[in-house]
């Protein structure tokens, strides 16, 4: 019981765990304002993230800005091109979704495709940040290398958007039912889905780099190039 208390006991690590969570937030909210760098500042919490699961790093501030200056120029490419696809994902949606019918039959087969694009577009999406954190490549490598290991890992990918897609809807019903609850994600926001994919996300990285059992090291020497796509 006494254990349960210790500095270094679970309770600490959980408490601990909490209060990264809130700083990753209050980072992710402040680097994202001008919407333009919402790229490295999730490349930047993927990495903190994939640290706190193993206890690595130095503390979250400093760890947040040393990848958040190491991805900035990639990390706002990556933000826009998918921040331009999941716009043109939802718009698509929204169109035939006015005007389909259930006897036209080439806009029900449109939507099944439309459907297709979007499940592939949010498996790239869990681990591009991931990638673009742990690998030197170029955008159009780190995209497919995402892809890659999205279809490699098929049960955890499906695993993590689930839960993922849960935290949102509690996210979206407690915010217009239950407003007591939704001050939970106000303190943890974004982070928290990366945070819980961390682990899988560590342990998938890991698969593809040399001598992956030991720490992650610093950004500028813990990037490694490598075409995963061909493995």
């Amino acid at each position: 019981m006494n254990s349960l208390f210790q500095i270094d006991g679970p309770l600490w690590r959980f408490l601990s765990l909490l209060g990264d969570m809130v700083i990753l937030h209050i980072l992710w909210l402040f680097c994202s304002l001008p919407l333009i760098t919402i790229g490295p500042a999730t490349v930047a919490v993927h990495w903190v993230a994939m640290k706190i699961v193993r206890d690595e790093g130095r503390g979250v501030i400093h760890e947040f800005f040393k990848s958040f200056k190491a991805n900035l120029l990639q990390g706002i490419i990556l933000g826009i091109v998918f921040i331009l696809a999941g716009a043109f994902i939802v718009l698509d949606f929204y169109l035939m979704l006015e005007k389909i019918e259930a006897s036209n039959m080439f806009l029900l087969v449109m939507l099944i495709f439309l459907c297709i694009f979007a499940i592939l577009y949010l498996f790239i999406f869990i681990y591009v940040w991931a990638v673009q954190a742990r690998f030197s490549n170029t955008i159009y490598r780190t995209i497919t290398n995402a892809f890659f290991i999205s279809m490699s890992h098929v049960r955890d990918t499906s695993i993590m958007l689930a839960q993922d897609i849960v935290l949102v809807v509690l996210a979206v019903v407690s915010y217009a039912f239950l407003p007591q609850v939704f001050v939970i994600f106000g303190f943890f926001g974004v982070p928290m889905l990366f945070v819980l994919n961390a682990r899988k996300l560590r342990r998938i990285m890991d698969e593809f780099l040399p001598q992956a059992d030991h720490p992650m090291d610093d950004v500028e020497a813990g990037k490694y190039r490598d075409d995963i796509g061909k493995r």
